[in-house]
């Protein structure tokens, strides 16, 4: 609302360097405040932004970045980066170049591994862990195959984990971990026993020196004591659980 007065009542930017980054997610209104004609007129303003990781048109990012950009005059392209290696990044000059976009260059010691995961589409882009055949040879099309056995889901939602996890959950057990240290650590005993609980094959749940004997009485501590690690196991395995 603030922003919305500012750009109503012609707000000038008393200095002469503007400096905005992320540019490619303003809004129109932000854009037109921030880089607008009236602001342009007396102080040198640069914009740090890139087109393709534009993620925040569900909230009202405009086009306003890419619009600019086309009509400027003056105008830089980061075209190296040191967070991988040259393997990786002629894979991504590969997408660069059918948007229309500049070369990429990796800067990395490490040139980087690029495998193609051979296994069933989920309906979300899976980033998993490869595991080479055991013999060691490639198909014969060149191309090392690979099957993935652990992977990652990106989701732009929780509802989309949910709904992920619902499609494809496993026969005992899908947890998640509150950070990447605690990918690859077992459910503690305390979410057994509600999973047990919650199927049905024990009438109680014992939690923090307390015992629960439904899902209500279990809601209302969460309410009470605001526990979000219970909240969130809780709202997981209920949505997993068969019923």
């Amino acid at each position: 609302a603030y922003l919305k007065v500012a750009q109503m009542e012609n707000l000038l930017i008393p200095h002469e360097f503007v400096f905005i980054d992320e540019a490619q997610d303003m809004t129109a209104c932000q854009a037109d405040l921030f880089w607008g004609q009236r602001q342009r007129t007396d102080k040198i303003i640069y914009l740090f932004g890139d087109r393709y990781q534009q993620i925040y048109r569900f909230r009202g990012a405009s086009h306003s970045f890419r619009d600019m950009v086309d009509a400027s005059s003056r105008k830089f392209t980061l075209t190296g980066s040191f967070r991988f290696g040259n393997n990786i990044a002629k894979c991504a000059t590969c997408v660069l170049k059918a948007l229309g976009g500049d070369p990429l260059y990796g800067r990395s010691n490490d040139d980087g591994r690029v495998c193609v995961l051979h296994g069933e589409e989920v309906g979300e882009e899976t980033i998993g862990e490869d595991q080479s055949s055991d013999d060691g040879e490639d198909d014969e099309k060149g191309e090392e195959r690979t099957t993935m056995s652990r992977g990652v889901v990106l989701c732009r939602t929780q509802n989309g984990i949910f709904k992920h996890l619902y499609a494809n959950r496993p026969a005992r057990w899908c947890y998640l971990s509150g950070g990447p240290s605690n990918v690859s650590q077992a459910p503690k005993q305390w979410q057994l026993d509600l999973e047990s609980f919650i199927q049905g094959n024990t009438t109680r749940f014992a939690y923090k020196g307390d015992t629960y004997i439904s899902i209500d009485d279990i809601e209302q501590y969460i309410d009470d004591e605001g526990d979000d690690d219970l909240r969130k196991t809780l709202t997981l395995l209920r949505f997993l659980v068969a019923r």
